[in-house]
C-alpha cells in the first residue's frame, strides 16, 4: 500500500480503552481499527449522500422515464437475466 498519509486523532482515556478492547477482541491493532472505522464511516456517508441526491432528483421531477410498455419490457428482461445468475 503506497502513498499512505498519517492521520492523528486525540481521544479520551475512556475512548482509548474502548478502542483497545475492541481491537484486542478483533485481533487487530488500534491503528487498523481506527483506519477501518473511518473508511467504513466514509463509505456509509457517501452512500447516504448518493441516495439523498437521487431522492432529490426524483422529487424535482428531473428523472427520465420511459413509457409504461418500454419500462415493463426492461423489467422483464432484467428479471429473466437475474434468473440466470449463478
Amino acid at each position: 500500500m503506497g502513498g499512505l498519509k498519517r492521520v492523528q486523532a486525540m481521544v479520551s482515556e475512556e475512548e482509548y480503552r474502548l478502542l483497545h478492547e475492541k481491537a484486542r477482541a478483533d485481533k487487530v491493532s488500534v491503528s487498523r481499527l481506527g483506519r477501518e472505522t473511518v473508511v467504513h464511516y466514509l463509505i456509509a456517508l457517501l452512500e447516504r449522500e448518493r441516495k439523498l441526491k437521487a431522492v432529490e432528483r426524483i422529487a424535482a421531477g428531473d428523472t427520465p422515464v420511459s413509457d409504461w410498455e418500454e419500462m415493463e419490457a426492461e423489467l422483464e428482461r432484467t428479471r429473466y437475466d437475474d434468473d440466470n445468475l449463478p
